[in-house]
């Protein structure tokens, strides 16, 4: 991605928040880009969005051409507008956005990247806000007389906001490093769902199957359920969220998986893609650890060790009230 990667423009704009009356100042020609400053850029802005954990797809709930900044940037790949025309744009529909009262002002860097991918042949459109500034202190050499000075700057290793858009596909990687306070920048801004990995995807199953798992209330049919569930993990290498679902459903309705993907798909903030191959490794490694905590019922659960089997338990509540528990494991 980054090898022959280049600064060909930069455009810097200052967007506030409108609902605190804070102006939008809108540069009138692009700035200067300095060896030292594209140096900072690559190795900071660029290579801290550059993460397959960071992959977005551009969404419209009509059509994709109505995404706001997907066609703002299809206009400029395409030669209909100039570089500082689309900064201004891109910064315009940012403080049109900007109204949760939690969004700070900031300064805005779009960067015009070439020399992006394999080929080196990609361009990309960078854009970067800059809610904190940084304080540090700063030498100066005054007729040799080294004296200290405070100073702030914008530090590009540490990206605030901050997103890049690809000409060659709908991808965009994003970055909110305050997502949790307000999710306006990847929902509202870029109207984006993140794409799943292997790794968010195994993590999303594993947490569906072991909250299905804790609503069965019969302990021996929720052990057979798990059994079912690491025997196929065991004997695939990768699964589907639908082959492992036909395991699934044969012990909970389907309606109350799909809602339980959905709820976490919603959550993960990805479109769920069923027939995605998931490792299966994780998955089992990840459901082991859950399940070395067996529940026998009445609200009682034991932690069983990973050379035992649970087969099965039977309780019987005697006529002074105490109840009785027979355990039955076998070793693996």
């Amino acid at each position: 991605m980054m090898q022959s990667a280049r600064v060909s423009c930069l455009a810097v704009h200052r967007v506030g928040n409108p609902t605190r009356q804070e102006a939008l100042l809108l540069s009138d020609r692009s700035a200067s880009v300095s060896p030292a400053v594209e140096k900072l850029i690559l190795e900071g802005y660029l290579h801290g969005i550059c993460d397959s954990k960071r992959q977005y797809q551009f969404i419209h709930p009509i059509h994709l051409q109505h995404n706001v900044l997907y066609a703002l940037s299809r206009q400029f790949f395409r030669a209909e507008v100039d570089f500082l025309t689309l900064s201004r744009q891109i910064a315009q529909h940012l403080y049109q956005q900007s109204q949760h009262p939690k969004i700070s002002e900031g300064d805005v860097l779009v960067i015009l990247f070439e020399g992006l991918g394999d080929t080196g042949e990609e361009r990309g459109i960078g854009i970067f806000k800059a809610e904190v500034r940084d304080e540090f202190l700063t030498i100066i050499d005054q007729q040799g007389v080294l004296d200290l000075a405070h100073a702030s700057g914008i530090n590009p290793r540490l990206i605030d906001k901050g997103a890049l858009l690809l000409e060659s596909s709908p991808t965009v990687y994003a970055l909110d490093r305050f997502g949790k306070e307000s999710q306006f920048w990847v929902e509202a801004f870029l109207q984006a769902l993140r794409v799943p990995d292997s790794q968010s995807s195994s993590k999303l199953l594993t947490e569906v199957i072991a909250e299905l798992a804790d609503t069965l209330p019969d302990p021996q049919q929720q052990q057979q359920f798990k059994d079912d569930v690491l025997g196929l993990c065991e004997s695939q290498e990768a699964v589907s969220i639908a082959t492992m679902s036909e395991v699934v459903e044969k012990f909970v309705p389907r309606q109350t998986l799909q809602d339980k993907l959905d709820h976490a798909a919603e959550s993960y903030g990805f479109a769920l893609d069923t027939t995605q191959a998931v490792p299966t490794q994780a998955v089992q490694k990840r459901l082991q650890r859950q399940w070395s905590r067996i529940g026998i019922g009445q609200g009682i659960s034991i932690l069983l060790p990973s050379d035992l089997h649970f087969i099965g338990v039977e309780q019987q509540e005697l006529a002074n009230g105490e109840l009785t528990f027979l355990l039955r494991v076998e070793r693996k």
